[in-house]
């Protein structure tokens, strides 16, 4: 986001002051005995920084809820017209904007049932878009790439997805430290605009230059390179999106979809009557300093007023109200107006101590043993990759390479037990663990398979029906009677499914 800069001297003439009179007024808090320097004059300067809002291009969301548009009402929107303006928008993009009905199944939830997330997000894209571009002009990266965000996230930089994935651009964990991001007990980059922006290009950048092609490195950013690999190799080494589109997980035969529309909904939602929700604040409202030392919001809010709400919506990536001190200093939002009382009073602020609240022994032992930057810390351990095999269980692989479960499971994001074959698991291991081989008793029991049938393996999404129609001349039915000893409510990724007589 853009830095703080002062305004020259001729504009402070423009409004006719004295310094003597005007560089600052005091007054005593309620709080305390310490005095907030009120800076009158940046509070003028930085007034006409500002633009003021036109609220009248805003719905509320009872309005958007009211003009929604209804199932009969999108049915009557010809193909023809999503097709003019998808090939509008283009011939002006390096993607392939292709319309199908994967796209139009999408564009007729984002226009009707989810029309208030889509004016939510049209809100929201008046703080972050414009920071994206910023980004993205810098990196020699399509502009539209910008849109990615809303597929990911909808534009909300503390989402979080039930794997682990987190902030605007979901990364996981792993992805999140390979490609510069800091997490610690204190900061959690993943959620900061501006850093997790500026991870996600290099991380673009890298898959676009493994495939040279959009719409696979999309596919690769949501699911990852080696499905995407994967789905090339099982589609006879084709390399294009919807020619391997049925071999992908099922999420990601979405995803590239939902990026099309979105393309088309951020750019003609005025043709189907949707209008932002208002945001909390706009880009052109805020500003970025930088403080190089410790502080909580408690502190900043005491001293310019700003609301500690408004201060965990512009600053996401600090956790517990509270900014820790790095070299290089840490980047602070804050509305416009708001910055002049800052830095009148930054040394003051840097000097106020709240009362604090002593915590337990109970409270302080715990802390001391599951403090997130010491327990998860990765320093000075060897990494590895392990890929997961049928059978495996993620407590006894944890067990094998002398880990705690719960730093498997926070390495990789995962909440819960479920691993499947195939899935690659970051490991940090003692430089001198030696890992153990997997025990027979641990082993995956077989089914004997028939050498002269043939086999589906599965993959995670797959479903019957799925499964049937990658097969010519299989029905659902004949798969079952096949697989008579299966629970096909319960396939699990890397089972061998018959679909052959």
């Amino acid at each position: 986001m853009k830095q703080y800069t002062l305004i020259s001297v001729f504009l402070l003439m423009c409004f006719g002051y004295q310094a003597q009179d005007t560089t600052a007024s005091t007054v005593a808090t309620d709080l305390d005995t310490t005095v907030i320097v009120l800076d009158t004059v940046s509070d003028r300067l930085d007034e006409l920084r500002i633009v003021p809002r036109d609220t009248t291009v805003y719905h509320t969301a009872a309005q958007v809820d009211s003009l929604a548009m209804g199932q009969t009402e999108f049915l009557a929107i010809p193909d023809s017209v999503f097709i003019a303006r998808l090939e509008k928008l283009d011939a002006e993009s390096p993607f392939a904007l292709d319309y199908n009905r994967h796209v139009r199944g999408i564009l007729r939830a984002y226009l009707g049932k989810n029309s208030k997330l889509t004016a939510r997000v049209l809100g929201l894209s008046e703080m972050y878009y414009p920071m994206f571009e910023e980004v993205l002009d810098r990196e020699g990266l399509p502009l539209e790439l910008k849109h990615l965000a809303v597929v990911e996230s909808a534009l909300r930089p503390t989402a979080r997805s039930r794997a682990g994935a987190t902030g605007l651009w979901q990364f996981m964990y792993g992805t999140a430290k390979e490609n510069g991001l800091t997490i610690t007990s204190y900061l959690d980059e993943r959620k900061s605009p501006i850093a997790s922006t500026e991870a996600a290009c290099k991380y673009l950048t890298t898959l676009y230059k493994r495939y040279n092609d959009w719409n696979l490195a999309l596919a690769a950013y949501n699911s990852g390179p080696g499905n995407v690999n994967k789905a090339i190799r099982r589609a006879g080494g084709k390399k294009d999106y919807w020619e391997i589109w049925r071999f992908l997980p099922r999420e990601t035969r979405g995803y590239v979809p939902a990026f099309i529309a979105v393309n088309y909904v951020m750019n003609y939602y005025e043709d189907h009557g949707i209008r932002p929700i208002e945001p909390q604040f706009t880009y052109g409202e805020c500003d970025t300093i930088t403080v190089y030392h410790a502080m909580d919001f408690d502190q900043i809010s005491h001293f310019t007023g700003t609301d500690i709400d408004n201060l965990r919506w512009l600053n996401p990536q600090y956790h517990r109200d509270y900014i820790p001190k790095r070299d290089g200093g840490m980047p602070l939002v804050l509305p416009i107006k708001d910055i002049g009382d800052f830095m009148a009073n930054e040394e003051k602020i840097r000097e106020y101590k709240k009362p604090k609240v002593s915590p337990s022994p109970a409270a302080k032992a715990y802390a001391s043993r599951k403090t997130q930057s010491n327990y998860y810390s990765t320093e000075g351990l060897v990494k590895e990759v392990y890929t997961v095999k049928s059978g495996d269980v993620i407590g006894v692989i944890a067990d094998r390479y002398g880990v705690g479960l719960s730093k498997l499971r926070y390495w990789n994001g995962i909440s819960g037990s479920r691993i499947y074959p195939g899935q690659k698991l970051v490991i940090y291991r003692k430089p001198g663990h030696k890992v153990s081989a997997p025990s027979q008793a641990t082993a995956a029991k077989k089914i004997p398979l028939d050498p002269n049938a043939r086999y589906h393996t599965i993959r995670p999404g797959d479903t019957l029906w799925d499964i049937a129609k990658l097969y010519e001349g299989v029905s659902v039915n004949q798969i079952k009677q096949w697989n008579s000893h299966l629970n096909f409510k319960r396939l699990k990724p890397g089972q061998k499914v018959r679909v052959s007589g």
